[in-house]
């Protein structure tokens, strides 16, 4: 039980912890480097903006705060579509910092996804996907989490995760590069990002627990 009385959604969390996981064995089998890792991980924000997509469709829209707060907006398709336009330049933008800087400036002769070993790459994409999938279906629907939010709110939603996840990344990466190029401090690496993957999922199962307590009062 964490604080509040909310209940640690074991399947989810598995899940997480397990899509995660396939990394290290990129690391140990695949000969990973810290660009394959951050190349991973910068394509995981495209698994988590086509989820709260699917988030954003499913909850109700305050449509008086949405034409109070987004000038030219009005409806949450249209709230939807800006959000795609926003978060995917976000994206794209987080893609080429990774690969100009970790696979151009910071990349060593023989190093790169294409001259390592590929198979975990689909194997831990894929896992995201299930992952985040799971949270959705069994978190977001199932406990009935999008009635205790709105598309207004989920519209800003991922951006404070992503940013605490990849700061904690990238300041781990540029450790990595100025420090040495051993399997242990990638290890580290993937392991540090997945504590702070679950850290965030479990606090957003809290605020939402804590919303639904609101609406019982």
């Amino acid at each position: 039980m964490l604080p509040g009385s909310v209940v640690v959604p074991w399947v989810s969390v598995a899940a997480l912890v397990a899509a995660n996981a396939v990394t290290v064995f990129g690391v140990l089998y695949g000969g990973w480097r810290e660009f394959d890792i951050l190349l991973l991980y910068s394509l995981e924000n495209v698994v988590i903006g086509f989820y709260n997509v699917l988030r954003m469709r499913r909850a109700p829209c305050d449509e008086e705060e949405l034409r109070r707060t987004c000038e030219g907006v009005t409806s949450k398709i249209g709230l939807i579509g800006f959000f795609c336009l926003h978060y995917g330049m976000f994206a794209m933008g987080h893609l080429f910092f990774v690969v100009m800087l970790f696979g151009v400036v910071f990349a060593s002769k023989g190093e790169g996804l294409l001259q390592q070993t590929w198979w975990p790459l689909p194997l831990a994409f894929g896992g995201m996907w299930i992952s985040h999938g799971l949270s959705y279906t069994r978190n977001f629907v199932a406990g009935r989490e999008y009635e205790r939010t709105t598309a207004n709110r989920l519209f800003v939603s991922p951006y404070a995760r992503i940013v605490v996840m990849h700061v904690a990344i990238l300041g781990g990466a540029f450790a990595v590069v100025f420090t040495g190029q051993g399997i242990t401090p990638l290890v580290i690496l993937v392991v540090g990002k997945t504590i702070v993957d679950l850290a965030s999922h479990l606090a957003e199962r809290r605020r939402f627990a804590r919303a639904a307590q609101r609406m019982v009062r």
